[in-house]
């Protein structure tokens, strides 16, 4: 099962993790950080340290990924399709 939310497709199947980061290193990576937010999102820390912990290894991911996206080039803008920009 490949789960709801963004997948990667080849000759209309879906694609394993390892084979979408092969075929496509920016989309897979995305897709990646994807799933360790959605993770995180629904993690339920017992206590403080634990929520700390989780934010430290949300940030370490971050940083990987920022290590790799930034040789592909800027970061883009994210475009409010209200009119506002975010990065």
């Amino acid at each position: 099962p490949t789960g709801h939310g963004p997948v990667g497709y080849r000759n209309d199947e879906p694609m394993c993790d390892g084979c979408l980061l092969d075929a496509s290193p920016p989309l897979g990576l995305t897709l990646c950080l994807v799933a360790v937010t959605r993770a995180f999102a629904v993690a339920k820390p017992r206590d403080a340290s634990e929520a700390s912990m989780a934010l430290a290894e949300v940030g370490a991911f971050a940083r990987i990924f920022e290590r790799v996206a930034s040789t592909w080039g800027p970061a883009r803008f994210f475009v409010d399709p209200t009119g506002g920009r975010a990065s």
